[in-house]
């Protein structure tokens, strides 16, 4: 019984989660600036979407700005010197954000 009433709060805390989520429009423009990114990878304005994606970094929630940059920077679709960039960016997240 027990078992049953943790399983629901904590299912429920998890879809409200993904409802919040949803309802931030910075989520779904992180995405879209992502794809951009990688779309203009090999052209100089590649870094307009990925600074106007650093710049949300407290838009949403930190995890979400980190993973999309952190996939940036493993991309191999985007040429190395793009992506130490986006590595140092990356870092510079992580210490903002108390990781290290």
């Amino acid at each position: 019984m027990l078992g049953a009433v943790l399983t629901a709060i904590l299912s429920l805390g998890a879809s409200n989660a993904i409802a919040q989520s949803n309802r931030n429009p910075y989520v779904a423009i992180d995405r879209d600036l992502s794809r951009q990114v990688v779309r203009d990878a090999r052209r100089p304005r590649w870094v307009i979407p990925f600074v106007r994606l650093m710049q949300h970094y407290g838009d949403v929630a930190p995890d979400v700005t980190l993973g999309a940059v952190t996939a940036l920077s493993r991309n191999r679709r985007i040429p190395a010197d793009r992506r130490a960039f986006i590595d140092a960016m990356r870092a510079r997240l992580l210490v903002r954000g108390g990781h290290v």
